[in-house]
């Protein structure tokens, strides 16, 4: 991909992942409009009021409280998202690829992910439920 926005805001969302306080996954999310004007910003985290403790290790503690980065992002947007592009560091689960389309986001661009991950996050069933759901994604391989 040679589309400078798309670089940027990419690379945006992978300094945003680095808020998260989670040891094992940090995703972070950008939302933009067509005049690259970004609408909200988020990361995978706890809800606000929860304290960031020793219970972030717990995996099932954290699993069933975490918001996904592209929720915070639609959360955190600061107009409407209908008919934007969201930028995700990895790509996203099939529960956001529900999110994302019942928001009105009309593009996925993310960070293309090695082949466990693909296995492990049943990556190409998220491309197939995007595709039904009207949503194009677009895939990008970092080169540095």
């Amino acid at each position: 991909m040679s589309d400078k926005w798309s670089i940027r805001f990419l690379q945006l969302a992978t300094l945003v992942s680095t808020w998260s306080k989670d040891a094992n996954t940090q995703v972070g999310s950008v939302i933009a409009n067509d005049d690259n004007q970004i609408i909200g910003v988020g990361y995978n985290g706890i809800p606000k009021g929860a304290t960031d403790d020793e219970r972030l290790h717990d995996r099932n503690w954290k699993l069933q409280r975490i918001l996904h980065s592209e929720n915070n992002a639609i959360l955190n947007a600061n107009s409407s998202v209908e008919g934007c592009t969201i930028y995700i560091n990895r790509p996203p689960c099939l529960a956001c690829c529900s999110l994302i389309a019942q928001a009105g986001i009309k593009r996925v661009v993310f960070e293309e992910p090695d082949a466990e991950f693909r296995k492990r996050w049943n990556f190409e069933e998220s491309l197939a439920w995007l595709k039904e759901l009207g949503v194009k994604a677009v895939g990008y391989r970092r080169t540095e």
